[in-house]
């Protein structure tokens, strides 16, 4: 446990030492063999002998020229050879012990870890310290930069002074130029580097620092005010015995020896005898030597490592190098021979390989120590930072993390960067030109090389181009002589060459090689010497090749003058194609000035051909507006600025030309041209004349815009049609329902089938005049007034509603006004439609209670207008307030939506509206529903009502006779229309097709024809225009003729019409309506007396055979074209089966068979579609089939019901 507890302090005690501390070998060049020995008192010995050693700390940053450390670990300066000098005359081993900081060696020095620290000022010594007798002094000097023209003020006031931190006190040096601004740097490099890039003015500092500042921009300006400095080494006050003894080393050297010793660091006081004095070798290195007169030496080629070592014009080493190898050469008797080469790799292998004895110029890395030998250095200089010209983002080194420096590959620098900036790309490459290459081309942010050598390269070959913002602060460069592994004698050989060498002179022949004193040798012959051998060379070779090439011009000039003849009868013949284009065509040049144009832009334009020629169309516009001439010449503008073709529409009015199309359309190009460069020289231009397709254009768009509106009129009507079609169908199946429930127990109800039959007429009306698709295209309904007595419409209104109302158990009922109802002139089929859908609604959604209706009535008599005001109240579920909002818009309903489109109300509305009212609702959710609507009519005068009573009475009584030929290849349609015109008292004959009516027209004389439109051979509107030509051309009297149509389309009456008929029946066709179109043709007699009641009874006889024969003929003519349609197959024979579908429809819809007739349209359409797939026909034509046969076995078993009836009579 003991042993534990003591290893554990141990690491305790460790772990508590300063980690920045280095032990450094002491490096002195003092004469200590000439010193005379020193005598200790007793006391003196005994504390020697119980010292053994003394340890003197030094700081990390140099303070030259008194200590300076270097990266084979040894310590040198002034104060170093007098630590020297107190080591050997005490005889104590001597220590040297490197901090990082000053504090840390301050402390050191304070708790007794150290003996003493050197190069220290009474400036900045402590008050717990002593220093000794001063070895040294320095007086501070001012600098600043050769450039700067302007004076210093003496007290410094507002200058920006450059110092190193604790060279001086700041409170000492701030008491001597209180009004200066001080900037503190960590070491001389730092602070001189401020000065020369612009960051301070002035310099504080040594001449010994100033004079190794390598950027030599900084000139001595004066000595300052401060006194001199002192310099001593500092020790502790609780150590006086090493105080005296230190004291009596220092006084043992002489004013000479010490005079000598500051030669040596101070280059005013430098002497040049060293040269004389033989150096001592062994007897290995005088061997090698021997073995070795001519040393081969390997350096870079051009000026790559320039001022430190080029090869000048005469082939002759210059530089710092070329200074030390000279040297070397006296000392040692050894010559030299140069090899170039360009990168560092391919030195390092030359002297692995003993191709070659040593390098001049490197310096040390891990991975080159294993490799080679370094001497020691010949030259401590900085890193320059390397930007270019046009940067100034980047300042130091923490500027480029992110970004990529390019070094030197197996550069020192690189491991201090990888360790300390990793978040910087390093780029490695061969050489320094190679680097300051890649930060010209953007390949990396910045270089760094070696400052001398970055500093020549810039002013010698960059320029501008590249600058030197700063250098790696305390990280300087070492360079030495490399040695291959196999001769450390030549290594030991030039080490004591340097070591003999004094730093003073080191220092002088690195000034000597300045970038700003130096001038190179560097003749054009040197620099471009191969390029002269090859271009004599190219010059001879090119000689013979003149001599051939002229023979082969001659050659040449000849094809081309046979080229330049079929060229000109080639620009001939475009010429004359340009000039034949029979529309405007123009060249003009870059300024947009005419150069040629041919004779149709002449006339267009209305200029004259040479008026016209190298002007501008601003200059000339000729018949165009100064508006249009100095737009189009913008636009030739735009194209040779862009290179890009214009072609579009564009509308010209030329004016006071007879020859030119006034006010056209065009269209219009503008097409750049290009010379054989490829460049624009100007600009070709014409135009078209695109009036008429322009107008076509027009016509199409307004045609096209007519189809979508008759396209949205189509679904409003389609819509409409949907809703209003519902309430008479209501009706009429609720009558036939009764009546056929009455009638399967023997009763007949005569009413319900008189209230159906007023339902179905009313539907009629609704189809083929309310909602005529011809009237809802126009976006409005059309009114027909008519004497109208209210109170006998609501009464037959009733009676239609009233099975509705007994079908759901609720009553129905109405109050008239106490007055009698006056007659007015109104539409009653808009009041039906009006007061139907109001009645519709209530009985639909009243389930208890009943359903009221109420007429009020006010006579204005000073306008004879009628208001009525007509109140439909129900007990039913009633509507919300907010729902009430949205009804009367298309195609809304309550909440509860039981059936209808949505439609009623906002039809109503728009019909009440029209008639001077308006539709209102009044509601409460379930307490039922009072929609009241108002409108203002004309009142009837009573002479007319009368008239009116008595045409109605009378109409169907007074039409003439006439002879009416009836043309349709339905055999159904004929025999219904001939039965129809019989009953009316006319004579009918019937022709089964056009080519048969044609024949009996020829032979009998008609005032009236009707004829089906869509017939085989020849169909109605064909045999409508050959009876026209035929009674122009045979005189006869001009024949009524009426087509007789399913469709009630505005396109099929138009087309009616434009074929010469007068107007238009529409299948089914009622009597009503049958006498009403022949009631259209006013010439022929008066119709025979009444029919009597015998007449009725035969009649009555006839109906029943006509509908027998009816029947008959229905199975015949439907069996007949249902075999036909079976054998007719797709696609090939579609436009049969259309024919053939529209024959059917008729016979249909002369049987109110409107879902087969409507089937019947579809399948007809759909083939005449071009569109659409046969796969899709053919299953809509077997459903047709189908549809049809189910038709058929009806008709068969109404046949025999009616044969039975017949036998049974």
């Amino acid at each position: 446990m003991r042993t534990f507890c003591l290893l554990f302090a141990f690491l305790l005690l460790l772990s508590s030492m300063p980690l920045a501390a280095h032990d450094y070998k002491l490096l002195a060049r003092a004469p200590l063999q000439e010193l005379k020995p020193l005598s200790f008192s007793t006391t003196e010995q005994a504390w020697l002998l119980h010292k053994q050693q003394l340890v003197m700390g030094i700081f990390r940053y140099d303070l030259p020229p008194f200590g300076m450390s270097n990266p084979i670990g040894e310590y040198e300066g002034l104060s170093a050879d007098y630590a020297a000098i107190v080591e050997h005359q005490l005889g104590l081993p001597l220590r040297v012990e490197m901090f990082e900081t000053r504090e840390q060696a301050w402390n050191a020095l304070a708790e007794g870890k150290i003996d003493f620290l050197p190069s220290v000022s009474l400036f900045n010594s402590h008050g717990n310290f002593v220093l000794t007798k001063p070895y040294a002094t320095e007086k501070p000097i001012l600098a600043i930069e050769r450039v700067d023209g302007l004076p210093l003020p003496d007290d410094l006031a507002g200058v920006s002074v450059a110092m190193v931190r604790d060279y001086l006190p700041l409170e000492e040096v701030q008491g001597f130029y209180p009004k200066a601004n001080f900037r503190l740097y960590d070491n001389f490099q730092d602070a001189l580097n401020a000065v020369n890039f612009g960051q301070a003015r002035a310099f504080l500092g040594n001449r010994y620092a100033l004079n190794r500042n390598l950027l030599s921009d900084l000139n001595i300006t004066r000595f300052n005010s401060i006194p001199t400095k002192e310099i001593s080494f500092a020790l502790s006050r609780r150590n006086p015995q090493l105080l005296a003894l230190m004291n009596k080393a220092l006084d043992s050297v002489s004013e000479y020896e010490s005079l000598e010793l500051l030669r040596q660091w101070r280059p005013d006081l430098s002497s040049f005898d060293y040269w004389n004095q033989p150096l001592q070798f062994t007897p290995a290195e005088r061997a090698w030597m021997k073995a070795h007169p001519i040393v081969k030496v390997a350096l870079y080629s051009g000026n790559m490592t320039a001022p430190i070592s080029f090869i000048d014009g005469n082939g002759i080493l210059r530089g710092m190098v070329g200074d030390l190898l000279t040297v070397v050469g006296v000392q040692t008797g050894m010559r030299f021979s140069f090899e170039a080469v360009d990168t560092t790799s391919e030195m390092m292998k030359l002297v692995n390989t003993s191709a070659v004895d040593m390098i001049t110029t490197l310096s040390s890395s891990v991975e080159r120590d294993k490799q080679i030998l370094l001497t020691r250095p010949y030259l401590r200089t900085p890193y320059a930072l390397v930007v270019r010209g046009d940067r100034n983002d980047i300042r130091a080194l923490p500027d480029l993390r992110g970004k990529t420096l390019a070094i030197l590959e197996g550069s020192a620098v690189e491991d201090m960067l990888r360790k300390r900036y990793p978040e910087i790309n390093i780029l490695e490459l061969e050489n320094g030109q190679e680097m300051l290459q890649s930060v010209l081309d953007g390949k990396a942010d910045a270089a760094t090389n070696v400052l001398s050598m970055a500093e020549y390269q810039i002013k010698t070959t960059y320029g501008s181009k590249l600058k030197i913002v700063g250098t790696l602060h305390d990280h300087p460069v070492w360079l030495a002589f490399a040695i291959g592994r196999a001769d450390p004698e030549l290594r030991d050989v030039l080490n004591k060459v340097l070591l003999s060498i004094p730093p003073v002179e080191l220092e002088n022949m690195a000034n000597r090689w300045r970038p700003s004193d130096l001038v190179v040798v560097d003749t054009t012959w040197t620099r471009f010497r191969p390029v002269i051998f090859t271009c004599a060379i190219g010059g001879g070779i090119m000689m013979i090749l003149l001599a051939s090439w002229a023979y082969y011009l001659r050659l040449v000039i000849r094809r081309k003058a046979a080229l330049r003849r079929q060229l000109n009868d080639q620009l001939g013949q475009l010429e004359s194609l340009v000039t034949s284009m029979p529309f405007p065509v123009s060249l003009r040049d870059r300024e947009g000035r005419l150069t040629y144009c041919n004779e149709r832009y002449l006339i267009e334009t209305g200029v004259a051909y040479e008026e016209a020629l190298g002007k501008t169309i601003k200059e000339h516009p000729g018949l165009r507006t100064t508006e249009q001439a100095a737009f189009y010449h913008h636009q030739m503008m735009e194209v040779i600025a862009s290179n890009k073709p214009i072609f579009e529409d564009r509308r010209y009015d030329l004016w006071d030309n007879p020859n030119s199309s006034i006010g056209i359309t065009v269209y219009q190009w503008i097409q750049p041209y290009h010379n054989s460069k490829g460049e624009v020289i100007g600009i070709i231009g014409g135009w078209l004349d695109i009036s008429e397709r322009e107008a076509l254009f027009a016509e199409l768009r307004e045609a096209k815009q007519r189809a979508e509106d008759s396209n949205r009129a189509k679904s409003v009507f389609l819509s409409t049609m949907s809703h209003e079609i519902r309430t008479p169908m209501n009706a009429i199946i609720g009558m036939l329902d009764m009546a056929l429930k009455k009638g399967r127990r023997d009763e007949h109800d005569l009413q319900a089938l008189e209230v159906a039959y007023e339902s179905a007429e009313s539907l009629v009306g609704l189809i083929g005049d309310i909602l005529d698709l011809s009237r809802i295209e126009g976006g409005h309904l059309e009114y027909h007034p008519e004497p109208v007595h209210l109170g006998k419409l609501i009464d037959n209104l009733m009676k239609v509603f009233q099975g509705l109302a007994l079908d759901k158990n609720i009553s129905l009922t109405k109050h008239f006004p106490s007055e009698p109802l006056i007659r007015v002139m109104v539409d009653p089929l808009r009041i039906k439609q009006v007061l139907s859908n109001l009645l519709s609604n209530a009985i639909k959604f009243t389930d208890l209670g009943g359903v009221t209706l109420t007429l009020h009535q006010t006579h204005d008599e000073a306008t004879d207008m009628v208001h009525y005001r007509i109140e439909v109240q129900d007990s039913g579920i009633g509507i919300d307030p907010v729902q009430q909002l949205n009804l009367f818009r298309p195609f809304s309903q309550a909440e509860n939506r039981r059936s209808g489109t949505g439609l009623g109300l906002y039809i109503s509305r728009s019909i009440c509206e029209n008639m001077g009212g308006t539709l209102t609702l009044s509601s409460d959710k379930g307490a039922g529903t009072c929609a009241s609507a108002t409108m203002t009519l004309p009142r009837v005068r009573e002479e007319n009502s009368t008239i009116e009573e008595e045409v109605e009475c009378e109409q169907e009584k007074k039409l003439p006779a006439m002879r009416i030929l009836v043309v349709d290849d339905n055999a159904a349609n004929r025999l219904l229309l001939a039965r129809q015109l019989s009953w009316l008292g006319q004579e009918a004959e019937v022709a089964e097709d056009g080519y048969q009516a044609l024949d009996l027209w020829q032979k009998q004389t008609f005032d009236i024809i009707i004829t089906d439109c869509n017939m085989p051979n020849l169909n109605g509107y064909q045999l409508t225009r050959i009876l026209r030509e035929s009674e122009e051309e045979l005189n006869r009297k001009r024949a009524w003729i009426i087509g007789f149509t399913a469709s009630a389309m505005h396109e099929v009456m138009q087309r009616c019409l434009e074929a010469g008929m007068d107007s238009c029946l529409f299948k089914p066709c009622s009597i009503t309506s049958l006498t009403r179109a022949l009631h259209l043709h006013q010439s022929g007699d008066e119709l025979p007396p009444l029919i009597q009641e015998s007449k009725e009874v035969e009649m009555q006889k006839a109906d029943r055979e006509m509908e027998a024969t009816m029947i008959e003929l229905m199975v015949t003519t439907l069996q007949e074209d249902l075999t036909k349609m079976k054998r007719l197959r797709l696609p090939k024979d579609k436009f049969k089966i259309a024919d053939l579908a529209h024959r059917i429809t008729g016979s249909v819809r002369i049987a109110r068979q409107n879902a087969l007739a409507e089937a019947c349209l579809q399948l007809e359409a759909d083939c005449r579609n071009e569109s659409l797939n046969s796969e899709m026909l053919d299953s809509m034509l077997r459903d047709l089939i189908i549809r049809l046969e189910h038709y058929l076995t009806r008709l068969h078993s109404a046949k025999k019901l009616a044969n039975v009836s017949e036998e049974h009579l």
